[in-house]
């Protein structure tokens, strides 16, 4: 496969082996295309994923001539997602989110390495970044194998399920950083300071507004979270929380934000960069919960400094 072709504009037609005459003369019997419906079917780690591409339809849609490439959660990832909460989507919503993980044209991992974004069926686009870590896209979901190969595609497995820019992750912010392997560390961090109820709440209407460190940003700190006392653990999470809904295009117009740890946040805006506190960076903005927003972060921010 030619790495440089993108991922918007191929369009091929697929040969498939034993369907010309000259098979037909001879006797030998039409081989049977494989295509990305049949490859998920088949591996067993994608019931529920497979359940919802029948339930829209599109499983007949993954069956046609591509190619496509197919970022697919698997059992695992749904299962992160709040109890009912794929059952309970209507068909136009289940179908968007299904079709958020669809690029038109094949992509294999060397030509996904290459690319900062990719344009989805539904219309809008995930971010893909790559590094020591691996390759997350939207900056919390992992590709956790590659190159699942169909006749008409490509499948990349991942760990979480991905959610167009539009929609509002259905749960609160504990269950939305629930969702994502990537803040497994955040999660602990949170249950271990006994936060989690607080930031289920709703904060008299306003919400709140979390900067959330990946597993990664975390690493940084190089040290273990279990030596943190309690209070402690606890004013470093609170100094990532804002008290207000401060979406993306309020952020930028600010130069600082008070935290719920008492202090407030330095925020410094260049170009389309959001930096907090001088040197740790905004690398996603509003993932949107029932009760606040979520901007990724790619450092820990401690008080004080």
């Amino acid at each position: 496969m030619n790495p440089s072709r993108t991922l918007t504009a191929l369009s091929l037609t697929l040969f498939v082996a034993g369907c010309s005459s000259e098979d037909e003369t001879s006797g030998s019997p039409p081989e049977t295309a494989t295509t990305l419906t049949d490859v998920a079917r088949a591996n067993g780690n994608f019931t529920t994923l497979v359940g919802a591409l029948e339930a829209t339809g599109l499983d007949v849609a993954l069956e046609g001539e591509g190619p496509f490439t197919v970022m697919a959660p698997t059992d695992a990832a749904f299962a992160r997602l709040p109890d009912g909460v794929v059952a309970s989507f209507d068909a136009a919503t289940l179908e968007k989110i299904l079709k958020y993980h669809v690029v038109a044209g094949e992509a294999l991992a060397a030509d996904v390495v290459t690319m900062t974004s990719a344009t989805t069926l539904e219309g809008d686009r995930f971010s893909i970044s790559s590094g020591a870590s691996g390759v997350f896209l939207n900056a919390a979901t992992k590709v956790v194998q590659t190159d699942v190969m169909a006749d008409n595609g490509v499948i990349h497995v991942i760990d979480s399920v991905l959610l167009p820019p539009d929609l509002a992750f259905p749960g609160t912010l504990v269950d939305a950083v629930s969702a994502y392997p990537a803040f497994d560390t955040l999660v602990g961090a949170v249950v271990r300071a006994e936060l989690a109820d607080a930031l289920e709440g709703a904060n008299d209407g306003k919400g709140f507004t979390l900067f959330a460190p990946t597993n990664a940003a975390f690493a940084t700190l190089g040290a273990d979270l279990s030596g943190f006392e309690k209070s402690a653990l606890s004013q470093v999470l609170l100094y990532h929380v804002v008290g207000d809904t401060v979406d993306a295009s309020a952020v930028v117009g600010l130069t600082s934000a008070p935290t719920l740890e008492g202090s407030s946040v330095a925020i410094s805006v260049a170009g389309e960069g959001v930096t907090l506190d001088g040197d740790v960076n905004v690398i996603r903005t509003d993932l949107r919960a029932s009760n606040g927003i979520i901007h990724v972060v790619d450092g820990v921010l401690t008080p004080g400094d």
